[in-house]
């Protein structure tokens, strides 16, 4: 696994939805549904934008590349404390979709990639 630093936030991890199918027919009384496949969705990150950093490089190349990388976002669980981590961790496979940042006078270069989630994201709380 790569680092990736400067990350102040993540956002939207497991945002997507399933499809609803209308399962619908003449003899209904009201509109009937079924949930088609999960859309894991995508997740972004806010980070302080740094191109020297070995992880945003990555994440920059990613992008350009447009191929599809194994991720893990892992996060402090304070009641994971017995663990060998002490952390929670999601990993998912996905592809960097955008990685745009901003430059502006007195103020933080930041920046925020979105991947695309694709397949089950594994959660180890």
């Amino acid at each position: 696994w790569i680092k990736v630093g400067g990350v102040r936030a993540i956002n939207k991890l497991r945002s997507g939805t399933s499809t609803e199918i209308d399962r619908s027919d003449l003899s209904s009384t009201e509109k009937e549904f079924q949930l088609g496949l999960a859309d894991p969705g995508s997740m972004t990150a806010d980070l302080l934008f740094d191109p020297s950093d070995p992880g945003q490089s990555t994440l920059a190349t990613l992008r350009t590349s447009r191929a599809v990388n194994s991720f893990r976002v892992g996060a402090p669980n304070p009641s994971a404390v017995g663990s060998p981590t002490g952390f929670s961790t999601w990993t998912f496979s996905g592809s960097v979709q955008t990685f745009p940042f901003s430059l502006a006078v007195d103020a933080a270069q930041t920046g925020t990639v979105t991947v695309r989630i694709t397949g089950a994201i594994s959660e180890q709380l």
